[in-house]
C-alpha cells in the first residue's frame, strides 16, 4: 500500500510539472507564432528590390567576415573619392557597383581599342582619351542607369531559378558587350590599313608616272 500511495503522489507530481511546462510551452508557442506573423506581414510588404537589398546586406555581411575583403573594403571606402570621380558611384560591395564597374572597364578598354582606328601613335594618348570618353559617360550616369535596368530584369520575377538564369545572361551579355567591341574596332582597323595602303598604292603610281614623264621630257630636250 505505501508504495501504491507513493506511485500515486509521484504520478501526481509528474502530471503537475508536465502541466506546468505544457503551459509555459503554449505560452511560448504563442509568442513564436506572434513574431511570425509579424514577420510575414513585414515581408509581404517587401518589393522586389527591398528582399534584394536584404540578401545582398546579408552576403555583404558575410563576405567581411573574410579578413582579405575586409580589408579591401576598408581601403575602398577611405578612397571613396576616387570611386566617386571615376565611377559617378560610391564604393559598396553590390550587384549594382559590379555591373557599373563591368560596364566601366569593358567600356574603357572598347575605346582604347576605337583609338588605334585614329591616327594616334602615343599609347598614353589613347589611354588618356579612352579614359577620359569613359569618365564621361560614367559621369553622365550611363553606367547607372543601365546597371538598375538590369537589376530590375533580374527582380522581374521572385523565382530563384529567374534571379539566377538572368544573372548569368546578364553577365555574359557585358562579355560579349566587350567581344563585339573589340571585333568592331579590328574591323575598323583593318578598313583604315586597307584604305591606307592603297593610298600608298596610288601615290607610288603618281610619283612613277611622273618621274617616266620627266624621263620622256629630259630625253626631248636632249634630242
Amino acid at each position: 500500500m505505501n508504495k501504491f500511495y507513493a506511485c500515486l503522489i509521484l504520478l501526481i507530481l509528474s502530471l503537475a510539472f508536465v502541466s506546468a511546462q505544457l503551459a509555459g510551452v503554449e505560452d511560448q508557442i504563442e509568442g513564436v507564432v506572434d513574431n511570425l506573423e509579424n514577420n510575414i506581414t513585414k515581408i509581404k510588404g517587401f518589393t522586389e528590390r527591398d528582399k534584394w537589398d536584404f540578401i545582398g546586406s546579408q552576403w555583404k555581411e558575410f563576405l567581411l567576415k573574410n579578413k582579405a575583403i575586409a580589408g579591401v573594403d576598408a581601403f575602398f571606402t577611405k578612397i571613396n573619392i576616387v570611386f566617386v570621380v571615376l565611377f559617378a558611384h560610391d564604393w559598396a560591395i553590390s550587384l549594382e557597383m559590379l555591373f557599373i564597374f563591368l560596364l566601366w572597364v569593358f567600356t574603357a578598354i572598347s575605346l582604347y581599342g576605337y583609338t588605334n582606328c585614329f591616327l594616334i601613335k602615343s599609347s598614353f594618348q589613347k589611354f588618356f582619351i579612352a579614359l577620359a570618353l569613359t569618365i564621361v559617360l560614367a559621369q553622365a550616369r550611363l553606367f547607372y542607369f543601365i546597371s538598375t535596368g538590369l537589376i530590375k530584369v533580374i527582380l522581374f520575377k521572385s523565382s530563384p531559378w529567374w534571379k539566377s538564369l538572368t544573372l548569368v545572361v546578364v553577365l555574359g551579355g557585358l562579355v560579349v558587350y566587350l567581344m563585339v567591341n573589340k571585333s568592331i574596332s579590328k574591323s575598323l582597323i583593318k578598313a583604315r590599313e586597307k584604305r591606307d595602303k592603297e593610298l600608298l598604292e596610288e601615290k607610288v603610281k603618281k610619283t612613277e608616272k611622273f618621274q617616266e614623264n620627266m624621263v620622256k621630257v629630259a630625253e626631248q630636250v636632249q634630242k
